[in-house]
């Protein structure tokens, strides 16, 4: 890119932010950034100058020169910006957390496939490809994630032939229960942070991950532990992600455990989000469920609370 034209971002009112990756500041005019006076604008280590002195770039409110990364600000980039991203992504943020800056994989979100890039860019891999250079949806493969009853509460199993580095879901539970402790498997979590926030609307966000991309490799038995105060009855996991070592997206189909419906056992596939959907009179549905029943996804029952 060599520039910008006129009016590309003309009465954006809502822009706050904006991240320049040039050194050299482009070409723009009057009217491409409108708002800009409103608006931060991030550039990289050392061009600060050259955006002073360019025309309309140096009007917009403030110009802060930034690390690739570096989503807390504080000059480096570094495990703490790894550990903000995951604190983001389960609604925990730090106090100084640039979000606009977190989506290292350009993907135009923030996840934990962030960090994971990060990690990679931290480690300083030369064979590192970029998470948007890599198929975001893999084919449906053989490994299984499966829920179950424990002495403990409810145990989530992985058996996976490719190996993973972290993961994300969120958690439902029925209103008169609580989650009374989550915690990974002892031989995991020596080599893996967990975090979890029970986030605005009651369910609970949670989030896996190495700081130095350990994997979860060849697992048959349990990944994460839940400890809850009443007897399990419709739980579910929902939008599940695996993250490979490269911060590739690996999506899980939902899975569920619900006595009142004799579910006692739940298996998921990672497969495309093009999920077939049918009520329980046979009628097909486009898109994920909307309203509270149970269908059938993918040849399994599915509980919508």
């Amino acid at each position: 890119m060599t520039s910008i034209g006129g009016s590309a971002l003309r009465d954006c009112s809502n822009l706050t932010s904006v991240v320049a990756g040039a050194a050299t500041p482009l070409t723009i005019d009057s009217n491409t950034f409108t708002n800009r006076a409103n608006a931060k604008l991030y550039v990289p280590v050392g061009s600060k100058a050259a955006y002073l002195a360019a025309d309309y770039w140096k009007q917009f409110k403030e110009i802060k020169e930034f690390i690739e990364g570096d989503v807390n600000m504080d000059g480096e980039t570094d495990v703490v910006d790894v550990v903000d991203i995951a604190r983001y992504v389960v609604g925990t943020p730090a106090e100084t957390f640039v979000k606009v800056l977190a989506d290292i994989n350009s993907d135009g979100g923030v996840d934990i496939g962030d960090a994971v890039t990060l990690v990679n860019d931290i480690a300083g891999d030369q064979n590192f490809a970029r998470a948007y250079n890599m198929p975001k949806n893999v084919a449906e493969g053989s490994d299984e994630l499966t829920l179950t009853e424990s002495s403990n509460g409810l145990s989530l199993c992985l058996a996976n032939q490719r190996d993973y580095t972290a993961f994300q879901f969120d958690l439902y539970v029925p209103e008169e229960t609580d989650v009374m402790q989550m915690q990974l498997n002892k031989e995991r979590k020596q080599k893996h942070q967990l975090l979890y926030n029970k986030v605005e609307d009651g369910h609970w966000r949670v989030v896996a991950l190495s700081t130095s991309n350990r994997t979860f490799a060849g697992n048959d038995g349990e990944l994460l532990n839940l400890t809850l105060n009443d007897v399990v009855s419709n739980v579910t996991v929902c939008d599940i992600i695996f993250f490979d070592t490269m911060g590739n997206s690996h999506p899980f189909s939902d899975i569920c455990l619900g006595n009142t419906t004799k579910i006692d056992l739940a298996t998921s596939n990672p497969q495309r989000k093009e999920e077939s959907v049918y009520t329980l009179d046979g009628r097909r549905i486009n898109g994920k469920p909307s309203k509270k029943g149970i269908y059938i996804i993918n040849g399994k029952k599915f509980i919508m609370k």
